[in-house]
């Protein structure tokens, strides 16, 4: 597992140290402080769609269309993209259901604190923690980071999942705790998975491509 972590240290140290940010500023503020402190007080309609886009990168058919394209690029990717994609989901949802945490909408809601809402957008009211999307895009994008492994391109990766991250704080659907948990979430199911599946020889993938038996 080291061997994957220090052959992609480029995006596994900016999300360390997005994680220790993120942690540290927790520390700081408290809950409700650390969600308004994020969201605009006055809303941009042109701000409000490109987030709307933006968040779309977690949404589960965005990873649908990535197995799709593994598919005919690396067999032994594809299949630890599909069960990663399948264990998040399923670790998402199960752990969803046992904190049962109400979103921002309806937590400020019970305070009497009206939020600025996005335009367009569905806001949904329960089942905060952990962030779904946010769990989807750090799986997916780890996921690339580790197979195409250059480090412009991890800078990329780990960007686009900041921005995924961020939109689900930005349209009101999520705490910065729920994207925090998340991306670690989404990180240590792609790095645990890829461990394993990485050891099984090709010929018992039927990989007709690998990036790693060379």
């Amino acid at each position: 597992m080291l061997a994957i972590l220090k052959k992609n240290k480029t995006y596994f140290i900016s999300l360390f140290v997005f994680w220790i940010a993120t942690a540290f500023y927790l520390l700081i503020f408290n809950k409700n402080e650390s969600f308004l402190n994020l969201i605009p007080k006055e809303r941009n309609l042109w701000i409000d769609n490109f987030f709307s886009y933006i968040t779309l990168a977690g949404d589960g058919w965005s990873f649908v269309l990535l197995l799709i394209i593994l598919l005919f690029i690396s067999y032994r990717y594809f299949v630890a993209g599909t069960i990663i994609f399948g264990i998040s989901s399923l670790c998402t949802y199960i752990l969803k259901q046992i904190f049962d945490a109400p979103r921002p909408v309806k937590y400020f809601m019970q305070q009497q604190i009206e939020l600025s809402l996005p335009a367009h957008t569905t806001i949904h009211a329960d089942f905060s923690f952990p962030s779904g999307h946010t769990t989807t895009a750090f799986a997916m994008f780890t996921l690339l980071a580790c197979l195409i492994n250059h480090p412009i391109i991890s800078y990329l990766l780990f960007a686009f999942g900041i921005l995924a991250a961020y939109s689900r704080i930005y349209l009101c659907q999520h705490f910065p705790e729920d994207i925090l948990a998340g991306s670690v979430l989404g990180f240590i199911i792609t790095v645990v998975v890829l461990y394993f599946i990485l050891k099984i020889p090709t010929d018992k993938l039927r990989g007709k491509l690998s990036l790693t038996t060379n």
